[in-house]
């Protein structure tokens, strides 16, 4: 069985690696317009902000990431872009985690 996934960039689209799923996502669904887009990016700005008022010289920790990603996933449930901040954080929290494995 092959599992289709729905992924964010950084700048804010939303894509699939199954071209029929991306073209609905597009097409049908209109999900990458302009106005979309700007929201998400503001909505993962917002919360990159918060992270580097945290931390400011950005070397976010496997721990100051993994709090992020429960308070908004906490917090979230029903915000309009959570998903993309839950996503992106996600993305930066495995990288970090792989950063602190070589180093470790």
């Amino acid at each position: 069985m092959h599992r289709v996934s729905t992924i964010y960039n950084s700048k804010g689209e939303i894509y699939s690696d199954d071209e029929t799923i991306n073209n609905e996502l597009n097409e049908v669904l209109n999900l990458n317009s302009e106005t979309l887009i700007r929201n998400r990016q503001a909505a993962m700005g917002a919360v990159m902000e918060g992270l580097r008022k945290k931390s400011p010289s950005n070397s976010w920790t496997v721990g100051i990431l993994s709090k992020e990603i429960y308070n908004v996933t906490k917090k979230a449930k029903y915000r309009p872009y959570c998903q993309i901040v839950v996503f992106l954080l996600n993305k930066t929290l495995f990288v970090a985690k792989n950063q602190a494995k070589s180093q470790g």
